[in-house]
C-alpha cells in the first residue's frame, strides 16, 4: 500500500495517527472514493485468479525442482 495513493498508512499502535486518518477520510469524500478506486484496481491486477494460479504454480515447480528424482527399488 501506498501512503495517499491506494490507502493510508499510519504507525501500529499510534491512535493519534490512526484517528487522523480515520477524519481525513470521514472529511474527503474524493480521497476514499480515489482511494477506493485505486485499492480495487491493485486487488484486481495482484490478487486475480490469474496471479494466484500462476503464483502457486511457480511454487509447486521450485518445489519440484528441489525434489530428488525418483528411485524405484527393486
Amino acid at each position: 500500500i501506498s501512503h495517499c495513493d491506494d490507502g493510508i498508512l499510519f504507525d501500529v499502535g499510534d491512535v493519534d495517527q490512526l484517528a487522523d486518518a480515520l477524519d481525513l477520510l470521514l472529511s474527503d469524500a474524493p480521497l476514499r472514493a480515489r482511494l477506493g478506486a485505486a485499492g480495487q484496481a491493485r486487488a484486481r491486477l495482484e490478487f486475480s485468479v490469474e496471479q494466484y494460479v500462476e503464483r502457486t504454480s511457480r511454487f509447486y515447480r521450485s518445489v519440484a525442482d528441489r525434489r530428488p528424482p525418483f528411485q524405484q527399488f527393486d
